[in-house]
């Protein structure tokens, strides 16, 4: 239990009854528990309370109890999604970006590791193997390509096999087929 001098009650200009409406539709996990917090707050419930019922912290609570004071309603909703701080974007700028989807794209990046040396010889940005996976995800990236076809290979022959038909013989002079063992 926290003593100290008495707090400063809340203003809320919204109503309880708005609140727990807005409570109700919100879909987002974050945001409709922030409008739980107002809804206890508003029906007059201690912020230690209405902290314990909502399942954050005191600190949190007296994080949201500040930013209700500053802005009401639409200061603790709005924006303070990344703890508080502005979310700053990759280290890459879109050209940069670019120029490494399309070296992936080429086969010339084949994993992660390749991506850290290409970007930091080419951008001299430096990455580790976590952040560099992130960069991945977020252009959509695969950690590896698949490897290369062979050039001699017979798609009809493939095609055959897969639907399990049972091939020609080969040079050996034996019927090759998926089923050919289970038939003898």
């Amino acid at each position: 239990m926290r003593t100290g001098r008495p707090r400063q009650p809340i203003e809320i200009a919204e109503s309880v009854e708005q609140l727990y409406a807005l409570y109700r539709q919100e879909k987002d996990g974050l945001k409709r528990r922030r409008y739980q917090f107002a809804y206890e707050l508003k029906r007059g419930t201690s912020t230690d309370a209405a902290a314990k019922a909502c399942g954050i912290s005191g600190t949190a609570a007296d994080t949201w109890v500040r930013w209700l004071r500053q802005g009401g309603l639409t200061e603790l909703i709005a924006g303070h999604s990344w703890g508080g701080q502005r979310h700053v974007g990759g280290r890459l700028s879109e050209e940069q970006e670019g120029a490494l989807v399309q070296e992936a794209a080429a086969g010339k990046i084949r994993s992660i590791h390749d991506g850290v040396a290409w970007v930091q010889a080419r951008c001299q940005v430096r990455y580790t193997y976590w952040g560099m996976r992130g960069v991945f995800a977020r252009l959509g990236l695969r950690k590896k390509v698949p490897r290369p076809a062979n050039v001699k290979r017979n798609e009809a022959r493939q095609t055959a096999w897969r639907e399990g038909a049972v091939l020609p013989a080969g040079p050996s002079g034996r019927q090759v087929g998926r089923r050919d063992h289970h038939e003898r």
